[in-house]
């Protein structure tokens, strides 16, 4: 295959890798494609659990009188343990 010939024609394997990856960052900035580091969050935990806290609070206050049992989503995938919660606990 291509690649193969590719990395054939270099003197050796670290040659070949550094060729590559600069073809590849060359083509991704011809296309605009940026790099993404991957982060466990871009907020602080303390803003994320007043998030968290705000949104239920005014979902609560919006659907106070709406009965668990009536807040389902349909399409929903459930396990069994959350089928029997789901069972013993929203359906009394």
């Amino acid at each position: 295959n291509r690649l193969e010939e590719y990395i054939a024609n270099k003197k050796n394997d670290g040659t070949a890798y550094n060729s590559l990856l600069r073809l590849c960052q060359r083509f991704t900035k011809r296309y605009r494609f940026s790099q993404r580091v991957p982060r466990a969050t871009k907020l602080p935990q303390v803003v994320l659990a007043e998030t968290k806290a705000t949104s239920a609070k005014e979902f609560w206050e919006k659907f106070n009188d709406t009965t668990p049992s009536d807040i389902t989503n349909e399409k929903a995938w459930m396990n069994t343990r959350v089928w029997e919660m789901y069972l013993t606990d929203l359906l009394k």
